[in-house]
C-alpha cells in the first residue's frame, strides 16, 4: 500500500487520488466545493509555490499551506 502524501509533494505532471482532507470544517467544505473530494483524481500541472493543480477539468492555483490539508495517494490515472 502506498503512503499518503500532502498534495504539495506531488511532482509536476503526476496524478494522484484524493484520499483524505484534514483541517477545519469550513476549509474542508470549500475544498470539496472545488472538486477535491475523496476518490477524485488530481494532476499537478506545475509544482512549486504557488502551484497549479487540475481536478475535474478545472485548474486551481494554490500555495503550499493550502495543499497540506489535501492528502493524496500517488499514481492514480485519469
Amino acid at each position: 500500500m502506498v503512503d499518503l502524501i500532502p498534495l504539495c509533494h506531488l511532482q509536476g505532471g503526476a496524478s494522484a487520488e484524493v484520499a483524505d482532507l484534514v483541517g477545519e470544517a469550513e476549509q474542508i467544505h470549500r475544498l470539496e466545493e472545488m472538486g477535491f473530494r475523496r476518490g477524485a483524481v488530481v494532476e499537478m500541472v506545475s509544482a512549486g509555490s504557488p502551484c497549479i493543480v487540475k481536478v475535474l477539468g478545472s485548474k486551481f492555483c494554490f500555495r503550499d499551506a493550502q495543499l497540506l490539508s489535501v492528502l493524496v495517494r500517488p499514481g492514480a490515472t485519469q
